[in-house]
């Protein structure tokens, strides 16, 4: 192996840790991002459950008061 040979290896090396910090960065930067994605997913299906649980409660509640009307009559 020649000299020139081993220092471009050696040169190739120090860019890639030189550059591994930004890397390093942007992999945490896109892992956050992700974490935010699932969040806010998270977040609107709790919404939808809490709109569905409602919504039985209201038809629970009409089929509650259907019931005492044809009671009464």
């Amino acid at each position: 192996m020649s000299l020139f040979y081993s220092c471009d290896i050696a040169g190739d090396i120090y860019q890639k840790e030189e550059h591994k910090d930004e890397i390093d960065l942007e992999l945490h930067r896109l892992e956050l991002e992700w974490r935010g994605f699932e969040i806010q997913s998270m977040r609107a299906k709790v919404k939808y459950y809490r709109y569905l649980s409602q919504k039985v409660d209201e038809l629970s509640s009409q089929q509650e008061i259907v019931k005492i009307y044809n009671n009464m009559k």
